[in-house]
């Protein structure tokens, strides 16, 4: 037995030594995670969780799994497979050490989530919550924190806790349904947590919170991913619906909290089929502050199609779809810090192309082939068409026919796609436009031209082709009549059309007038207040800084 012990001993000697030689796991946390994260992890979540207790030493591997604080009264085993002990023990604990856990909590809840693979992002429907988001909501809920007698704070979708870290000085609850993380939660120093589907059992009693108590709502609930459909395949048939997201809603109030507080597309809102869904909510419950934020800000692979996420605080009464047409919504950036841009979003005054220009293929009675051979690809918002919404010759399901009467509504939905640009604020509307503009035919026309210049690629709008509409429907020679006639200020339009349609040169001839045109529609979509001057000098030492 002396020997045994004597080996033992030896053993975690070994060990003590040689975590001197390791390096500190703070300056290296960024590639350790994305080595975590790598294929060549046999189990990520289990290497997060062994990050998470490396500051407990001496780290020995067992038959088991490997075990922190050996050889010691708060030895913690943490059990797996032997394929994945050696590979952690080999590129993590042999590695580095730690001696800040609360940095590496801290780096880990806010930062694991963006070093996981993309496709598992996606199919999660899971995207971390930044700090300055969860500060944001803290501080939108402050005021009703502050009236309620020991306030229960409760996320039905934690995660690793990005939100519930803003509020450690009050009893927080926390639910997530993936054991691993639930487990990792624990790690983090979390009590009171749950594992399990939120919405499935949708009561008080399930998570320990008293009926009697104050209870707040916060979370940034999943809102896509095919792992939601088992989620929703289990769910409550009182807050199921097709979204993910509506259902964490709706189970958000079924708890009858005194405030709600969640991030969400603005979409929830500003649609109505989407609505129509959260009646339950909208019968107890209405919106009283609302900000609206860039879904970039949350994962940077969505800027280049960035779109509208809310921080919406819900408290009791009730709201309509009016109302919410209606509310102006806050419009934030991230410039250092989440700063109020003074812009603000009311739905009634954006004005789309839905009013006037069809966007998905034709029904039975309506044209079903172009006159001109040009198709425009259905598109369901602008971020749609800046993505995938491009003219062709093609006539497929997904097409709508572009005939010649047509050509200047659908030449402005190209030139919109090549020249709007990204805007967070916009993404999820129809493409902005303003119907009384189409009424100034040199503005039609220039659609139209912009359009034929940069799509040289379809066959009727190419200037060799004998066969094309624009000399065919006698588009050239009107032009020319009038380039003469043309009497407004800038750029003729019609005279860079023609010397285009001759030379083929100067094809962006129009692009700068359109960059204008964009520029000043989507600052006359949104209103303006005044701000206060400390408030725009904080904006401005926070953009120096």
């Amino acid at each position: 037995m002396k020997d045994l012990n004597q080996s033992a001993g030896n053993q975690l000697t070994v060990i003590k030594e040689a975590v001197k030689k390791t390096l500190p796991l703070i300056d290296n946390l960024q590639a350790v995670m994305r080595k975590l994260n790598h294929k060549s992890c046999p189990d990520a979540t289990t290497g997060l969780r062994v990050i998470l207790h490396l500051h407990r030493t001496p780290v020995e591997q067992t038959e088991d799994g490997i075990v922190f604080a050996a050889g010691t009264g708060e030895a913690f085993p943490l059990p797996m497979s032997k394929e994945c002990a050696d590979f952690l023990m080999a590129e993590v604990v042999s590695k580095f050490h730690v001696s800040t856990p609360e940095a590496i909590r801290n780096i880990v809840r806010y930062q694991w989530c963006r070093q996981q693979h993309k496709g598992l992002r996606g199919e999660l429907g899971a995207f971390y919550t930044p700090p300055l988001l969860a500060e944001l909501i803290k501080e939108m809920l402050q005021s009703s924190l502050d009236a309620m007698n020991d306030p229960v704070v409760f996320d039905s979708s934690a995660g690793l806790g990005g939100i519930l870290a803003a509020f450690d000085e009050y009893t927080v609850v926390a639910a997530d349904v993936d054991t691993k993380i639930v487990a990792a939660l624990g790690d983090m120093g979390y009590v009171n947590v749950h594992c399990g589907n939120s919405l499935k059992s949708v009561s008080r009693s399930a998570y320990g919170i008293e009926e009697t108590a104050d209870l707040v709502m916060v979370g940034n609930p999943p809102f896509s991913g095919a792992s939601g459909c088992e989620m929703m395949n289990e769910a409550d048939p009182s807050v199921a619906t097709k979204d993910l997201g509506l259902s964490f809603l709706l189970a958000a109030a079924k708890l009858k909290p005194k405030a709600i507080c969640m991030l969400h597309p603005l979409s929830f809102l500003s649609k109505p089929a989407n609505f129509e869904q959260l009646k339950p909510l909208a019968d107890n419950y209405k919106l009283l502050k609302g900000v609206v934020v860039s879904s970039a800000d949350f994962e940077p692979s969505l800027g280049k199609t960035p779109f509208p996420v809310v921080a919406a605080l819900y408290v009791p009464g009730s709201m309509t779809f009016a109302d919410i047409g209606e509310f102006a919504f806050d419009i934030y950036e991230q410039r250092g810090s989440m700063m109020d841009t003074g812009k603000r979003l009311i739905l009634n005054a954006i004005k789309t192309t839905d009013e006037f220009i069809r966007k998905y293929p034709p029904k039975k009675g309506m044209d079903q082939v172009s006159d001109i051979g040009i198709y425009q690809y259905n598109f369901r918002d602008a971020n749609f068409v800046i993505a995938k919404g491009a003219l062709s010759c093609s006539n497929t399901a997904s097409s709508i026919p572009v005939c010649y009467h047509q050509l200047g509504l659908y030449s402005y939905i190209n030139c919109f796609k090549r020249h709007f640009g990204t805007h967070f604020v916009f993404g999820n509307f129809s493409p902005l436009a303003r119907q009384a503009d189409f009424e100034d035919q040199d503005f039609v026309d220039s659609c139209i031209y912009d359009t034929i210049m940069n799509n040289q690629r379809l066959a009727p709008m190419n200037r060799t082709n004998q066969a094309s509409f624009v000399l065919t429907k006698n588009l050239i020679q009107d032009a020319r009549k009038k380039a003469v006639q043309y009497q407004g200020g800038g750029v003729n339009p019609h005279q860079a059309f023609v010397d285009f349609w001759a030379n083929g040169t100067n094809p962006d001839a129009l692009a700068p007038f359109f960059a204008d045109y964009f520029l000043k529609l989507r600052d006359a979509s949104l209103s303006f207040v005044q701000q206060p001057l400390h408030k725009i000098a904080g904006q401005q030492e926070a953009v120096a800084c």
